[in-house]
């Protein structure tokens, strides 16, 4: 259930996906700083409902390179972001996705990737941007006996929204949304 249709991103996001990152800082709306800074405002974000109380917006952006270690660094870098933002949410959800779309990243494109989280109180969005062309993913039909070919079907099955998204030559975004 591919939703290439669902909401789209932040206008904060699609500006940081389309941007071709030089270094692993984040710079959000009004502020200039290291990697980790918090976005000021409580405009945009995700689309989904949820009841996330003292939440602190937050969005953050890193690159990562092609390799399997950098996973890891996907996922510690996002329970950092939503540490911060205290965000309320279901965080074993949220890492697992992340761990699959960056998965992906480094076993399909095989170029750099850009994370970006976006925390707010009505949820969060994860996008992955990578330089492999523009094809919109596919979720696998894998067999019992397959060892591979589930990460998008656990992404379409945990997401609340979720799809993908050209934001440039040779370069998409895919993301999912989660409360």
């Amino acid at each position: 259930m591919n939703r290439n249709d669902a909401p789209q991103m932040s206008p904060m996001a699609e500006k940081t996906a389309q941007s071709d990152c030089e270094n692993a800082a984040v710079v959000p709306p009004g502020a200039v700083g290291a990697e980790g800074t918090t976005a000021p405002d409580d405009s945009g974000g995700p689309t989904s409902p949820a009841g996330a109380g003292s939440m602190s917006p937050i969005e953050r952006r890193r690159e990562f390179k092609p390799a399997v270690l950098e996973v890891r660094a996907a996922r510690e870098f996002v329970a950092d972001a939503l540490a911060t933002a205290g965000y309320q949410g279901d965080v074993d959800d949220v890492l697992l996705l992340v761990s699959e779309l960056a998965t992906n990243a480094v076993r399909h494109a095989r170029t750099r990737f850009d994370l970006i989280i976006d925390a707010r109180r009505e949820g969060v969005r994860v996008t992955v941007v990578d330089d492999a062309g523009e094809q919109a993913p596919r979720v696998g039909q894998p067999t019992p006996d397959d060892t591979a070919g589930r990460g998008l079907l656990i992404v379409d099955r945990l997401a609340e929204t979720w799809g993908s998204t050209v934001v440039g030559p040779g370069r998409k975004a895919v993301w999912f949304t989660l409360p």
